[in-house]
Formats: structure tokens, sequence, C-alpha cells
């Protein structure tokens, strides 16, 4: 089963997608090129260096950020076919990030490539709270320094997309909750089920 957690920065993605991994025994997956790369562990030199090298390659042109950060998306549905997974942000972030209609095609081909997850869920929070959690986990984090994490629109974009593609999903609110609690209204909204379970039903 494949769940891809979706949302902008600030939301509680990480802590939430983590949370679900354990409690349901599911593998956790984030950053797709790094693996793919073989880049060293988050905030080893390593990872700075690439990471680094990313920022020069993408300020070139969006439709470059748009399959380079594609590919972590395409790698990601190879590496980890019919694994049990909750994926730490996909081919939704790739297109509030660099999606407009000049690589509308693109964002296509990926769909194309790869389809679509059993389940994203995409979870949301005002401005203020979002910003305030960026702060209180690191207060000089450089996403506070990204323009795009202060969009108010970006879930409309979101949304767009996802109507657009028919994927499935659900939107949880997660103001004023903590992480226990937006598990929970989760998983009173999406069955989580393991390859062994799903095959039980099927035989």
């Amino acid at each position: 089963m494949e769940i891809i957690i979706e949302g902008m920065d600030g939301v509680g993605k990480t802590t939430v997608a983590k949370k679900l991994c354990e409690r349901h025994n599911f593998k956790y997956v984030d950053r797709p090129l790094q693996h793919l790369f073989g880049v060293g562990e988050l905030g080893t030199k390593d990872d700075i260096d690439f990471q680094n090298r990313l920022n020069q390659i993408f300020k070139e042109d969006n439709k470059i950020q748009a399959w380079i950060t594609g590919l972590g998306d395409i790698y990601n549905s190879i590496k980890h076919k019919g694994e049990d997974v909750i994926i730490d942000r996909g081919v939704i972030s790739n297109y509030f990030w660099n999606g407009d209609e000049e690589n509308e095609l693109i964002f296509k081909a990926i769909n194309d490539l790869i389809g679509f997850p059993d389940t994203t869920i995409v979870l949301y929070a005002s401005l203020e709270t979002r910003i305030n959690r960026i702060k209180k986990r690191n207060i000089d984090d450089k996403d506070l320094n990204d323009s795009d994490v202060y969009k108010a629109d970006g879930y409309k974009k979101m949304a767009q997309f996802i109507k657009k593609y028919n994927i499935p999903y659900v939107f949880i609110n997660t103001e004023n909750k903590n992480p226990d609690e937006v598990v929970r209204e989760i998983e009173s909204k999406v069955k989580f089920k393991k390859k062994d379970e799903r095959e039980g039903e099927e035989r």
C-alpha cells in the first residue's frame, strides 16, 4: 500500500508520517533524490553539498526542477513498488513549487509513468500556525526565507492538481491539534492494509 503525505512547510508532515509508520509497520520514505544518488544522511556534509548543487541547477528553469524532482517520484515508484510505504511528499508538492501552464506536459508524463498512490493525505493549517511550527523546530530554518512558504493559496493549487488528475485523497486540518490527534483523525478516514492483509482478502 502506498500512501503519500502532502502539505506546505510546517504543517506536520514528517512527524505524522513517522508516527503512522510506527503504528502500522509501514516503511517511511523521504528524500528520494538523495537515496537515488547515494547521498549521506540529512544534515551531513554530503547532503548539504548535494542540496546546494541541486539549488544551483534549479535556478536555471522550473522545468528543470520539475523534471529532476519528478525523477525522485519515479525512483520511489520503482524502488518501493508493492511495498507498504508512507512517502513524505510527492508529485503534488512538486506541482505546487514548479507547476504552470508551460510545463503541464511534464506532470502528465510523470503521472502516466508512476500512476497514483492508494491515498494522498493532504495536511493543512493556517499560515500563522505553520510559521510558528517552523520557528519552534528551528528559529534559523532556511524554509523561513522561502517565499513559497508564505503563500496562503498553496492548497488551492494542490486541490486543482488533485481534481485534474482524479487523485484519491483526504484533507486533514492540523490546526490546534497535536500529532497524535492528527494521526487518530487520519486513521478514522484511511484504512491501513498491509500487503499480506490485502492478499488474504483477494484469495
